[in-house]
C-alpha cells in the first residue's frame, strides 16, 4: 500500500485516527497521496485524523475524488497540497452530536459543539481566502462547493483532470 484512503464515514465503524496512523507508518516513501471520498462523520475522530496528517513529517497530498463533506473537508485541509476532481464536491457544515433517545446532555453538548465549531472555523479560515464571518455563514447554511468555487476560495491548490 502506498496510499491512504479516506473513502468511508469517519469514526463509528468507519475510518479512524488509529487506522490512519497505521497507514501512514506503513508507507515507506516521503510523499503520501490521501484519496478522499467521504460523507463525513464523527467530528472528534476527524479532528484527530486532521492532527495525525498535519503532524506527519512526510509530504501529504489530498485528492478529493467525489465528496469531502463535513469533517472529511477538514481532513482534506490537513494535507500539504490539495487537489479536487472537477466533478467533486466539498461541503462545510456545523458539527452535531448524535445522542441516543432519552439521553439528556444538551447543555454539555452545546458547549462542546461551540468549541468544535470554533476549531473548525479556525481551520477553514487559515486554509482559505475567507473571513471568519464568511465561514460561519457558510457552515450554518451547509454549503456545497464545486471544484471551481473551492479553487477560487483558496480551499484547494488545483483542479485535477483526467
Amino acid at each position: 500500500m502506498n496510499k491512504v484512503y479516506v473513502c468511508v464515514s469517519i469514526g463509528h465503524g468507519g475510518i479512524s485516527a488509529e487506522q490512519i496512523i497505521k497507514d501512514i507508518d506503513a508507507i515507506k516513501v516521503d510523499e503520501i497521496p490521501i484519496l478522499i471520498n467521504s460523507p463525513g462523520g464523527d467530528f472528534l475522530e476527524g479532528l484527530a485524523i486532521y492532527n495525525v496528517i498535519k503532524s506527519t513529517k512526510k509530504k501529504t497530498i489530498a485528492h478529493i475524488e467525489g465528496i469531502a463533506a463535513g469533517i472529511a473537508s477538514i481532513i482534506a485541509l490537513a494535507a500539504d497540497e490539495i487537489y479536487m476532481r472537477r466533478e467533486a464536491y466539498l461541503m462545510i457544515c456545523e458539527p452535531s452530536i448524535f445522542r441516543p433517545e432519552g439521553e439528556e446532555q444538551q447543555d454539555k453538548d452545546k458547549e462542546l459543539i461551540t468549541k468544535i465549531t470554533d476549531a473548525l472555523i479556525d481551520i477553514y479560515v487559515s486554509a482559505s481566502k475567507k473571513t471568519k464571518k464568511e465561514i460561519e455563514t457558510m457552515m450554518k447554511a451547509e454549503t456545497w462547493i464545486t471544484a471551481d468555487e473551492a479553487l477560487e476560495m483558496g480551499f484547494i491548490d488545483a483542479i485535477e483532470r483526467y
